[in-house]
């Protein structure tokens, strides 16, 4: 449809970041919020438009758009291009996007408190980012949106996070050292194509069918270095020390983005470039994969069980939870790669509860302790309710989203081709082992957090002292949380019961997408 267009839908975000940033626009804390708050919602029934009109039976990109300069490419003489395209795995973490990003501007009415004017600016240009990394159709181009991430992302932890902590920092170092090696990856490749070619191009799809002509050290070499650029952001461990310092010191909405879609960028870039373009070498080192994807689960799962800071907990619950996404892909079969994709629609559905879950917690308690929490049930009904349903996502109950993700990467393992078989029994086994342990943190974050014996400080109507030595009246609401954040925990209750009851709604959307990449696979 001519009225659905892939630059609008990048760009929208930063003109309106540039438009609050400007002098014309009010300096009000209040219509600033809501202006946010009405374009991400706009923005994000927009996005599903896009799904509305989308064909999932055609083959390749759709709503193809190049931007040119006055008649001419990007980079013309290099081959460069600024081409946006989408195919169904792409629109699957458009509209996921587009979800978190307008709940956690939705969230961040009762989360943020100052320097609303550079606060959202910087929510907006992040999403802008994400989406230019999703429906980017050139590798440079992919790099350059996967790079622009990065300096909203600093700010956001920095300045309304935990100022004392070098997180920020942290997570800008790995991510660029990662950036370094994949961007050495992307020019050789690049500049091979073009020796054998003739042709500088850097389009995916141009790329993707010369592959074949490389050998087979050169392509593992590229390979690699993608790989390691991808492993930071999923993150796969050893590469995942930035993880939880970042999910801890920011603030809520924040921590909702990174771990609902900046960890998706290294899975989606797996996809895109390691299987798409090296399906061979993908092919010999999918044991490796599957083996370093137990590694996460199971190492993910044994750091949450002894944390005391429930943000933890969740941080370290969205590590073992990515491991996932890698046994899926390694598996090489259908039913493990669309269980792959799936595991990071759900898993952005879930950790996004489970923070919101913790910063509405510490918002009233002033705590993370776990030890320090108890019956909050009987203040925050409402609150447990919904966190009830996060919760049963989370473990992996039947009709729940997480049930069908984890369930068709076990299938995948049945069904790979991967010799030998009991090298896929004893996976198997291990990841049954890891969801097990899911289980057991996730209900006792659930249990020590919302039951047992209210403590006196979270009673309603309790006499506490201030910092002056003056008595004060603390009264908690009887429902306990504010319409905003029962609308975000609302929604994304909503979303994990339908996703986990109808699969389908989101597996029909890539699964031509999932066909062409494993027929490209097997040829």
């Amino acid at each position: 449809m001519n009225f659905l267009s892939i630059p609008v839908l990048i760009f929208s975000p930063l003109i309106v970041a540039l438009l609050i940033l400007s002098p014309f626009f009010p300096n009000n804390e209040i219509k600033i919020r809501r202006f946010s708050k009405a374009f991400a919602i706009l923005h994000f029934i927009y996005s599903t438009l896009f799904l509305l009109f989308f064909n999932p039976t055609n083959f390749g990109w759709s709503y193809q758009k190049e931007l040119t300069f006055f008649n001419v490419s990007w980079l013309k003489t290099l081959g460069i291009t600024a081409t946006f395209g989408m195919d169904g795995l792409s629109l699957v973490f458009v509209i996921l996007t587009s979800f978190l990003v307008m709940l956690a501007i939705i969230a961040s009415k009762s989360m943020i408190r100052t320097k609303h004017r550079i606060y959202y600016p910087l929510i907006l240009i992040l999403q802008s980012a994400l989406l230019g990394v999703f429906c980017a159709k050139d590798v440079f181009l992919f790099f350059l949106f996967w790079e622009l991430e990065l300096i909203p992302m600093y700010f956001l932890i920095s300045q309304w996070g935990d100022r004392d902590s070098s997180a920020a920092m942290k997570y800008v170092v790995y991510t660029f050292f990662g950036s370094m090696l994949m961007l050495l990856g992307m020019l050789v490749l690049y500049f091979y194509s073009f020796s054998i070619s003739g042709v500088l191009t850097a389009d995916i799809e141009s790329l993707s069918m010369s592959e074949n002509v490389f050998a087979m050290w050169f392509q593992a070499f590229i390979f690699l270095c993608l790989l390691f650029g991808f492993a930071v952001k999923l993150p796969i461990v050893p590469f995942h020390n930035w993880l939880a310092e970042a999910q801890v010191s920011s603030v809520t909405p924040v921590s909702i983005l990174m771990a609902g879609v900046l960890l998706k960028m290294g899975g989606y870039g797996i996809i895109r470039f390691n299987i798409g373009l090296f399906p061979e070498v993908f092919s010999n080192f999918a044991p490796l994969l599957i083996i370093l994807g137990v590694v996460n689960l199971l190492y993910g799962a044994c750091l949450a069980i002894v944390q005391t800071d429930i943000k933890k907990i969740v941080a370290y619950f969205s590590l073992s939870s990515m491991g996932l996404v890698l046994v899926g892909l390694g598996s090489l079969s259908e039913a493990g790669f669309e269980g792959a994709v799936f595991q990071m629609v759900s898993h952005g559905l879930i950790a996004s509860g489970l923070l919101m879950l913790v910063g509405i917690i510490y918002l009233r308690t002033k705590t993370r302790e776990i030890s320090a929490l108890g019956g909050l049930s009987q203040v925050m009904p409402i609150c447990m309710y919904l966190g009830l349903i996060i919760c049963l996502g989370a473990i992996g109950v039947p009709l729940f989203s997480g049930f069908p993700a984890g369930f068709m990467v076990l299938v995948g393992l049945l069904l790979s081709d991967i010799e030998p078989q009991a090298f896929l029994v004893c996976m198997i086994v291990l990841c049954v082992l890891g969801a097990v342990l899911s289980a057991g943190y996730i209900l006792r974050l659930f249990h020590k957090t919302f039951f047992g014996s209210v403590l006196s400080q979270f009673r309603a109507d309790t006499v506490q002292i201030d910092e002056d030595g003056n008595e004060i009246t603390v009264v908690y609401p009887k429902r306990g949380i504010t319409k905003s954040e029962i609308v975000v925990l609302s929604l994304l209750a909503f979303a994990i019961i339908f996703f986990g009851v109808f699969p389908n709604s989101v597996l029909d959307i890539f699964e031509v997408t999932s066909d062409i990449i494993l027929d490209f696979m097997k040829v």
